[in-house]
Order: C-alpha cells, then sequence, then structure tokens
C-alpha cells in the first residue's frame, strides 16, 4: 500500500491547472530551499489539501514553512503532546519535554528529498530537543521519512485497536464505548455485538512511534541511550507477490 501522502501528490503532479505546469519553472534545489516560521492559517494551505487527516492539530504550538524560490512548498506543525506519550506515565520512554510533530507535507512539486531536508532542519533549529512523531498504518505510513533521518523506533503506544472499519464507515473505539455505556468494554467482541449484520469489520492499528534527538552528545547521549534500550526494528512495507 502506498502512503496517503505519496498517493495524493501522484494525483495533484497529474490534475489539469488553469496555469499549466507553472511549477516547472520553480527552482526546486535545496541548496537554494529556505525555512521560516509562519502561521497555522499559512500552514493549513498545506497540510489540508496533502496531509492524511485533513485536520490541523487543535492546540498547535508553532509552524514551519518550507519554501522553493519564495513559494510555499511544505509545511510542519507542532502541537501539545498526548498526555499517555510522556515520562511523566511510568509506562512511556518518550522525554517529557519532548516536541510533538503533529503534522507535516510537502507539495507534489517539491525536491524529492525536501520532507526529510526540511523536518532535520527545523528540528536542528528548535535543538536541544527530542521529537515524538507518529506514523500512522491507516494512511499506509511506515514512517520513511522518520527511518531516513535515523530516529528512533519505538513501536505503537500500548493498548488494543483505536478504532474499526465496519462496513466501510469508521468508528472510533473510544467513541463507540463513550455513546454506548462506559460500563461496556471498546473491544472487537463488543463491536461484533453492536453490529451482528456487518459483513466487514477490520481493525485499526495504533499509530507507530518515532523519536528522534537533536543538540549536543552530552544532552543527546542519555535521552539515546534509553531509547536505544527500547528501540525497535524499522517496519518495512510489504512487497506485492
Amino acid at each position: 500500500m502506498k502512503a496517503h501522502q505519496r498517493i495524493i501528490r501522484e494525483q495533484m503532479a497529474e490534475a489539469p491547472t488553469l496555469l499549466g505546469n507553472w511549477w516547472d519553472e520553480v527552482d526546486t534545489s535545496l541548496d537554494k530551499a529556505t525555512v521560516a516560521p509562519i502561521t497555522s492559517e499559512k500552514a493549513a494551505q498545506v497540510i489540508l489539501e496533502y496531509e492524511w487527516l485533513g485536520t490541523m492539530p487543535q492546540l498547535v504550538t508553532r509552524c514551519f514553512g518550507f519554501f522553493h524560490d519564495g513559494i510555499l512548498a511544505g509545511a510542519c506543525v507542532f502541537a501539545e503532546k498526548p498526555g499517555g506519550n510522556l515520562t511523566s506515565n511510568q509506562n512511556s520512554v518518550v522525554p517529557s519535554d519532548s516536541l510533538y510533530l503533529a503534522r507535516g507535507a510537502c507539495v507534489h512539486w517539491a525536491h524529492p528529498h525536501a520532507a526529510s531536508w526540511f523536518i532535520a532542519h527545523v528540528c536542528r533549529a528548535l535543538s536541544p530537543c527530542s521529537v515524538l512523531a507518529y506514523s500512522d498504518p491507516e494512511a499506509g505510513e511506515i514512517g520513511t521519512i522518520y527511518q531516513a533521518l535515523n530516529w528512533f523506533y519505538i513501536g505503537p503506544s500500548s493498548g488494543g485497536h483505536t478504532g474499526v472499519w465496519i462496513d466501510g464507515k469508521r468508528i472510533n473505539l473510544h467513541s463507540f464505548k463513550r455513546d454506548r455505556d462506559y460500563s461496556v468494554g471498546q473491544g472487537l467482541d463488543e463491536v461484533r455485538k453492536a453490529f451482528p449484520s456487518a459483513k466487514s469489520i477490520i481493525p485499526i492499528p495504533r499509530k507507530g512511534r518515532y523519536v528522534g534527538v537533536y543538540g549536543p552528545r552530552p544532552y543527546r547521549k542519555p535521552i539515546e541511550k534509553a531509547l536505544r534500550a527500547v528501540a525497535l526494528p524499522y517496519p518495512k512495507r510489504e512487497v506485492p507477490r
């Protein structure tokens, strides 16, 4: 399965425009690319069109733009982190002061390596810091960009599936439990009981977690040691037979 963003970029590249392929005249070399802080409204111009979730996070903390020839060609958005992923939670290995990279995307005509170059540039500018990001299997993501950056893959957070597709309709399991009765479970058995006539019930797995660490060696060393102890092999995309 291709990642959602790749599919969107391919579709956008083939879609006809009133001005034709105007981006062919843009210098997309990385040595001339620039990065700068931008507003959430500006970031949304890219995120809403190319990102899988199609939304901006609720609690945005900062946004950065990636530019070719002064034209916005990518955006990344940092936001408040989910509480269960902090070291204040005894089950988490993610540093409590880590930044949360909640959204990120580049336009279809950007340099092929724009995403990794862009994220690395931003993280180095924010260093010293550790950065948490997710890969979403539902979107066909395995974290290719984070693997290219040599981030640590620590697997999905603990717990079962986050949702299910029931005959093509997505249902969040937390909402399923809330809307029915908090006393009942939210496992697949309960879902099957609630939808006995469903033809297809497909569980949605939890997102994979990646952590990157940036800064001088004295800052990185203890964090990387802790992450290395729990790091897992990178997931790979299945090759069709």
